[in-house]
């Protein structure tokens, strides 16, 4: 593939742009868990598609929690991508591509496309992808020009066939047709959604068993306008203005003008690939909205006019639920829940074509239309599985899908006045069939539920190993889950959820916790308990220390006890600043203002007294009548023991709470100006705190002492909010220098030659240790986040300059040249070796500029100079070859000169007695040794001022016969001198021995250098390699 020098130019930022990415996603320090998500390892997703059609505003708006991204000032006005940007949940990693790439217009365009796939391929995670998906705008299928059309397809088909060449025909693909609020009537048809309802994917969904997937299309295009049909009198009922209804009774029609355009296009693609593209689905978004010119001048103009705003529509759960989920749609997924549902066929109980319909049904529910009779299978179907003994011994979470789909099935029969879930499920029920769904459901909880739940109850309760507040906790449940009169459903959610907590994933938790809350809706669900179990567990409770059952009791006795957390998505400038370093991080609520007055010190008294005498959970105690003094003693430990962890679970949770590590100098100086207000995230969190610590446990906390006389922002102390906000105010400044990546060089170089003078991050860095956690941690992370940024713009900087002024030369003049190659035939030219190698030459001259303030030279071997904890990401062999340049330079250019000069002397000792002379000519220069005559010594240099490419010896025999051996080129010399096993005398400073032979004829010469190394040694150029990236 061949590419111009421009191209490769732009190929090599490319790879060290890659080479960036990968190395920023595989950082420990990106982990938002102790467990260390690998962010490389999520699936990557490749977003293409035309220019203009919203990829980045569709990825900006999506609502997903990016940890990398874009930095985006204006998330409902962004510009085009002209260059590949990385995008990165705790779930994926998406790669946005410039708009140019899909419509290739030359076969240069195409090459570069070719290129940036393979680079694609060689550093995403397992080398493949795990779709892609190409995103296309209303306005590129609905185009009036059938030549623009046509061009159009074209485009799309090119890019696609480039994406399998590399990738192979099993990626799958999925189609986003975007900016569908330029279709008439989708703004208003849609606009009274709420939130939930704008996040639903809306489209549809393929399975790679799709044989004639236009036809599959059309059908499934048609469901889509019936239940858009279906909902029109409803919104049109609802719709007070005018001009509104018009356009919503207008909007099916208008669907269906796309529906056409959208088969075309589909028949295009299915056609042009012969039916063998693998395309997972096709979904409508609008991510953003713009007002039309008279709109705009409607707003401007009339006081009446409603207020604009623009918001994204069916784009997060796409994400979510469909495109993220693709890491399972292999043939496990289509064809494995067959196989494991196949093994009830020998039951007899159900034929193939129930298994494969209730499978489809039940992973792709939300796909369904939803009708009387597909409601009367899915009842039948799972009476049909409920009598199989398979299905009590499968895994929670294939309980939890049978359960989920009879539960939406309930739902969107309950729901059917719902707009989103009217257009995604019409259906118009009949009450005895809800009666029934309803029986079954409750039903299923019983045979499915239920026994798990009093499984993990048994296993806590049977096990003497399990802490007495794991024991306690589940004793009360299961008691309550058959006694009437202490049934407290709030009480068994909050205990069964920390069971949950730590053996289940957050999605499989909120499945658990959905069902069980319909489970414990109405009676408890146990009809009877195992008594002997009951009374196994209190004897075990009963043995546990006074205090520590005594501390389980008080836990319990707090009413609705609940874990307590932040939620940092309330406000979107906290969620863009702090994160949770830790899952499921909270606080009990019995850790609050809120439930201290009711617990110190009445529950205190209560779970003390408990704990000695019992109660109804552990039965009566042997010591039932215990002293009020022994009551009192055990009151005044759990007293303190309750203060102690009010302190350690305040500290612990404060802890959790992380800053962000940034990606990007904009992002983090947006973080600064918001961290600098007054109503900061770190202000709030010290108001929180304050108002969470009354006098009793703040006089026995220094921590928290220092953190509450926080709030109280006094100026006049060393550590206060005011001083905070002054120092991020600065280092705000001070990054806001940096408006290129000269700059951040420029900043960062002078740092890493003046470590110990004062700025803005040396300031936060030493002020930082004033402050108490989790404050201080914070103000260190911002500010090494803050130089780390730094450094990481100062390398990519320096590579730009190392592509440019060096490597480009390296590879032209001296790599594969002799002498850096021995068995090369180009030599390098010696101007161009003294260019690169002199003092003041190139290399000289972009060492001192650009790498001198970060490496120490001082001595040998080099090191990279360490400041505040970072340096520039050089390698060790990287930084033995620079190092070798100056022994390079040092053995050439000692008087530094800016040219070769290596003076010399030759003492010839002894030739062949057959030879009459020898003559040793170095390009103009020669001496004429005679045999038998006293041999005088003679001076030379190389190179030869005249002549600088020929070295030869001339053998004359005492015949008058000529033998001559000869070199040529720049570096002959060289060649001459190592071809004669140049060697050093021992004991002898700064003197050599050659022997120039050939065909018999042979001298002895002792060659003298005016400098104590040798310039002459092949050992020099050993190995001698630039890389093309300083890394």
């Amino acid at each position: 593939m061949l590419m111009n020098l421009k191209q490769n130019e732009q190929l090599k930022i490319l790879q060290n742009r890659f080479k960036e990415i990968t190395k920023f996603l595989k950082k420990p320090s990106l982990s938002n868990t102790k467990t260390d998500i690998n962010l490389y390892k999520s699936p990557w997703y490749l977003v293409t598609g035309p220019k203009n059609a919203g990829k980045t505003t569709l990825l900006a708006n999506s609502d997903l929690r990016f940890i990398l991204q874009k930095a985006i000032k204006d998330p409902h006005n962004i510009a085009n991508t002209t260059y590949y940007e990385w995008w990165a949940t705790k779930d994926a990693v998406l790669v946005d591509t410039p708009g140019i790439n899909i419509q290739q217009t030359n076969e240069s365009s195409k090459d570069s496309q070719i290129a940036f796939f393979k680079l694609l391929k060689k550093y995403c995670y397992k080398k493949t992808l795990n779709a892609i998906i190409i995103v296309i705008s209303v306005e590129n299928i609905a185009q009036d020009k059938e030549q623009n059309k046509q061009l159009f397809f074209e485009s799309i088909c090119n890019n696609i066939e480039q994406s399998i060449k590399i990738f192979g025909k099993k990626i799958p693909f999925y189609f986003v047709i975007n900016k569908c609020d330029l279709i008439p009537g989708f703004r208003e048809f849609f606009g009274e959604q709420s939130k939930d309802e704008r996040w639903q994917p809306w489209g549809i969904k393929l399975s790679k068993q799709h044989q004639k997937p236009t036809k599959i299309l059309n059908l499934e295009f048609n469901k889509l306008l019936r239940r858009i049909n279906d909902q029109l009198i409803w919104r049109l009922q609802h719709e007070h203005h005018l001009n509104k209804r018009f356009l919503i009774n207008e909007f099916p029609l208008e669907m269906e003008q796309v529906k056409q355009h959208l088969l075309n296009f589909t028949d295009y693609i299915y056609n042009h690939f012969k039916q063998t593209l693998s395309v997972r689905g096709l979904f409508f978004t609008s991510a953003a909205q713009k007002l039309s010119p008279t709109e705009k001048n409607k707003e401007k103009t009339s006081p009446l006019a409603e207020p604009f705003m623009t918001r994204a529509y069916f784009t997060h759960d796409l994400f979510e639920q469909i495109f993220f989920q693709e890491r399972f749609l292999d043939e496990r997924y289509y064809y494995g829940y067959l196989n494991s549902w196949g093994k009830f066929a020998f039951l007899g109980l159900l034929g193939a074509a129930v298994i494969a319909y209730f499978t489809l049904y039940l992973f792709d529910f939300k796909q369904q239309t939803i009708n009387i009779t597909s409601v009367q299978q899915v009842i039948a179907s799972y009476q049909l599985l409920a009598q199989t003994k398979e299905l009590k011994q499968s895994s929670i979470e294939y309980k939890l899908k049978l359960l989920d789909t009879l539960q939406l099935a309930l739902k969107d029969l309950n729901d059917k006045h719902s707009v989103i879930n009217t257009i995604i499920h019409p259906s118009n029920p009949t009450e005895q069939l809800r009666k029934r769904l309803l029986t079954i459901y409750t039903q299923a909880l019983q045979h499915l539920l239920l026994p798990e739940i009093t499984h993990e109850l048994y296993d806590i309760l049977q096990n003497p190993k399990q802490t007495p507040a794991e024991q306690y906790g589940a004793l009360k449940t299961y008691l309550m889950m058959q006694d009437s009169t202490r049934y407290n459903p709030t009480d068994i959610a909050l205990f069964m959820q920390s069971i949950w907590r730590m053996r289940y994933s957050a999605s499989v938790q909120a499945q658990l916790l959905k069902h069980l809350q319909a489970l414990l809706n109405k009676n408890p669900p146990l009809a009877q308990i195992d008594q002997q179990l009951v009374n196994t567990a209190r004897n075990t409770l009963k043995q546990a220390r006074p205090i520590d059952l005594a501390y389980t009791i008080l836990q319990n006795n707090v009413s609705n006890n609940q874990l307590l957390s932040i939620d940092l998505n309330a406000s979107k400038s906290a969620a863009s600043i702090l994160t949770f370093s830790t899952p499921n991080s909270g606080i009990l609520s019995m850790y609050t203002e809120a439930k201290f007055p009711s617990i110190y010190p009445d529950l205190i008294q209560q779970s003390a007294q408990e704990a000695l005498t019992g109660n109804w959970i552990i039965g009566i105690t042997d010591d039932s009548h215990a002293s009020t003094q022994a009551i009192n003693a055990l009151k005044q430990k759990l007293a303190e023991q309750y203060l102690t962890n009010y302190i350690t679970a305040w500290s612990d949770f404060s802890n959790t709470i992380k800053t962000v590590n940034f990606t990007d100098i904009d992002q983090l100086n947006i973080a600064l100006k918001i961290l600098g207000q007054p109503n900061s995230p770190i202000s709030q969190l010290i108001t929180l705190i304050k108002n969470n610590f009354p006098p009793t446990i703040l006089n026995v906390s220094n921590q928290f002492q220092t953190l509450v006389a926080l709030a109280n922002n006094d100026p006049s102390q060393q550590a206060s909010l005011q001083n905070i906000t002054k120092m991020l105010g600065d280092l705000s400044d001070y990054l806001s220098q940096i408006t290129s990546d000269k700059k951040a060089f420029e900043l960062t170089s002078y740092r890493m030659r003046n470590p110990d003078q004062s700025d803005p991050i040396e300031i936060l860095l030493a002020s930082a240790a004033n402050y108490p956690e989790p404050i201080k941690t914070w103000l260190n992370n911002i500010s090494m986040n803050a130089w780390q940024l730094m450094t990481y713009q100062t390398q990519a900087y320096i590579n730009q300059q190392w592509q440019k002024q060096i490597f480009p030369q390296y590879q032209s003049q001296l790599a594969d040249h002799f002498p850096f190659n021995p068995s090369a035939t180009k030599q390098t030219l010696l101007d161009d070796f003294d260019g690169f190698f002199a003092p003041n030459g190139l290399f000289d001259k972009f060492f001192i500029t650009y790498l001198k303030p970060f490496i120490d030279t001082s001595k040998i071997p080099w090191t990279l100079r360490n400041t505040d904890g970072e340096t520039l990401q050089l390698s060790g062999q990287t930084l033995t070859q620079l190092e070798r340049v100056y022994i390079i330079q040092y053995n050439y250019f000692q008087r530094r000169n800016e040219k070769l000069l290596i003076p010399m002397t030759l003492q010839l000792v002894n030739m062949e007695n057959n030879l009459d002379n020898i003559t040793i000519a170095l390009g103009k220069q020669q001496t004429t040794y005679k045999n038998s005559s006293a041999y005088q010594p003679t001076q030379l240099n190389w190179p030869d001022e005249m002549d600088a490419n020929t070295a030869q010896v001339i053998f004359t025999n005492t015949d008058g016969q000529q033998t001559i051996l000869q070199e040529e080129g720049p570096w002959a010399w060289l060649k001459l001198l190592n071809n004669g096993n140049f060697q050093k005398i021992p004991n002898a400073q700064q003197q050599y021995q050659v022997t120039f032979d050939k065909d018999g004829s042979a001298a002895n010469v002792v060659i003298t250098l005016d400098q104590r190394t040798n310039p002459f040694s092949m050992n020099l150029f050993k190995d001698f390699s630039l890389p093309d990236t300083l890394e």
